[in-house]
This record gives C-alpha cells, structure tokens and sequence, in this order.
C-alpha cells in the first residue's frame, strides 16, 4: 500500500516535510498513530505511515496500514496521509524513512510486533539517536492529557548543563500549540564532601550548584520567554538525581522533551545521555528527543514556514 488518503493539500505533500510514524500492526503503533496525527494537524504538515519489514509478512486481519490510516482519518479528518512499506530492518528504515522529515514518532508497549521488542531494547535507543529529526516515543497507555489534580497538563522541558536551545525552542512551540504551560527542570547534585585534603563548606557548594541550575535555565529559557511573551513558564529546580526530577514532572505532562547533543567523535547522529535512556523506558508520556543543531530546529514542527 503506497498512496495518499484523500484529504486537503494534497499537492502540498511533496513540498512539506512530512510527520512520520512507524507502525507494526500493534495496538502501541496505533496510538503513536493518534499522536502523530494530532501532530500533524497541528503543524499543517502531512502524515507518513511508515511499516518496515525484512519479509513479505502475512497479515491476519485487517493489514497494519490500513488501519493506520484508518485511525489517522478518526483523530484527525482531512489530513493528508500517505502509507509505505518498506523492505528494510525497522532500526535502520525509521531513520532512514524520517531523513527528510520534520519529526519521527513510534509507539511502545503491547505483547508483540517488531517495534515493540525494538524500542524495549537497544535498538529502539538506536532509533533515536540515529534520526536526524527530533523522535517522539509514545507509550501504549497514552491518550489526550490528563493533569494531575488541580492541576492542567503541562509541557516538561529537561534542562543540563549543556545548552540545548532546539528542545528548548521546540518544548516553547509544542506548549504554544497545545495553549499550555512550560516548565523546565533543573535538577543539580553537589560533589561528594572532603575531596582530598580540602575542608569543604557543604551548604556552599549546594548553593554553587544551585545557582548553576538557575543559570542553566536563565541559558535555556531567555530566548523562548522572548518569542513567545505570552507563554506561561514555570520554573522549576531540585537537587536529587536528574532522571527522577523529570519523570516526576512529567506525570501530569502531555510531553516531555529532551535535548541529545552530538558525540565528541563526530559520529553521525545525536548522543543519547543517561536521563535522556532513563526517561525513554520509564516514562508514562510521550517523550520528545530533540538534536541540538540549529538545522534540526528549523526543520522540526517548531518551524512555521515549511522545509
């Protein structure tokens, strides 16, 4: 199956970068599905299914990218869809099928299917620090944002020392769209005490820890609070391991996003931290890895114009 849903802008679909979403017959595909659906509507991009196959799979029941398309059109009416197989291992197809796309997203959870076994494993990591454009990793259980009590869902950007400006811009346009808050979260931990022979004051190192959290925040949010005055932005820091403050956070989050710089060998692709691998497995929303590069920035959903 390889063709367009009927639906607007058709003719835009070659000269728009395109949402893409893996799928493997799953129920956990069929939600990343929704997800990426409501995504590309938002953005007014299109919507590529995208099925990976090493062999002619012989279907029982109704074939996955029929119904793919078939949820797609359920979430969001009228949106340009297009379906594809590709003969190719999925941890090397997705990156691949996402090369020219604004945002690559696929599923986990379930019992079964190829993209389930893969993204609880190593491989499912490798997707992610393989594409180019920012991945969003939809768990099964997902569906439109529940707040925690009292309180309205939120969008969770991760915030270290490095500088990630495109999460940060594209954790900013994400809230935006969905007319929600942002908050971003710095968690700092101070060195282990005594080091050496040197006395060490410990209530003064927490507060150089702490203030470098602020300052971090100050780096990753300056830029976004001035282009987007009207957004709400919530600042939020904690000393204690870092994995542990954002899945906190992000249990009343509708999307938690993440930066991945590159690695310090030039190796292709971004690099995946340990907060960045924690999240990924234990997080119960979806969960946005965004390269560091202004190239990926401009190309993501964040982008108004198209790429």
């Amino acid at each position: 199956m390889d063709g367009l849903a009927p639906g607007r802008g058709l003719g835009d679909f070659p000269t728009r970068r395109p949402v893409v979403v893996g799928v493997d017959g799953t129920e956990g595909a069929l939600r990343a599905v929704e997800w990426a659906a409501r995504e590309a509507d938002r953005t007014g991009r299109p919507l590529l299914v995208v099925r990976a196959v090493l062999w002619n799979a012989r279907d029982t029941g109704e074939h996955p990218l029929t119904a793919a398309t078939a949820r797609a059109r359920q979430v969001a009416p009228g949106l340009p869809v297009r379906a594809t197989t590709l003969r190719e291992d999925p941890g090397d197809a997705l990156p691949h099928a996402a090369a020219h796309a604004a945002l690559l997203t696929v599923g986990t959870g379930g019992h079964h299917g190829v993209l389930a076994d893969m993204l609880r494993g190593s491989v499912g990591l490798a997707v992610a620090s393989r594409a180019d454009c920012p991945v969003v990793v939809v768990p099964e259980t997902v569906g439109e944002p529940v707040g925690g009590p009292g309180r309205a869902p939120e969008v969770v950007l991760g915030v270290g020392e490095r500088d990630h400006a495109a999460a940060a811009r594209f954790a900013a346009e994400a809230a935006v769209r969905r007319g929600c808050a942002l908050r971003a979260v710095a968690a700092w931990q101070s060195p282990p005490l005594g080091v050496g022979d040197v006395p060490v004051d410990a209530a003064e190192w927490r507060l150089v820890y702490r203030d470098r959290a602020e300052r971090a925040l100050d780096t990753a949010l300056g830029p976004v609070t001035a282009t987007h005055p009207g957004l709400t932005v919530l600042r939020h820091t904690e000393e204690g391991n870092s994995s542990h403050a954002l899945l906190t956070a992000a249990e009343r989050a509708t999307l938690l996003v993440v930066g991945a710089g590159r690695e310090a060998t030039g190796r292709p692709g971004p690099h995946l931290g340990g907060v960045a691998r924690s999240v990924l497995h234990r997080a119960r929303c979806p969960v946005a890895v965004v390269p560091d590069t202004e190239a990926d920035a401009a190309a993501g959903p964040a982008a108004a114009e198209a790429a």
